[in-house]
């Protein structure tokens, strides 16, 4: 995950999104997660399109 974010991959959705998968895959219990993976998605589309 962190060398595709050194590689720039996460300045696309679609890249995003895949970012976002792995990260919840890494964490499956998510015990301390703050957001859905549909709201990061949806506040990373906001900021693409401003």
């Amino acid at each position: 995950m962190c060398d595709l974010l050194r590689q720039g991959k996460n300045r696309t959705l679609e890249d995003y999104k895949a970012l976002v998968g792995i990260g919840y895959n890494m964490n499956m219990e998510g015990s301390r997660r703050a957001e859905t993976m549909e709201d990061l998605i949806d506040g990373r589309r906001k900021s693409l399109t401003r």
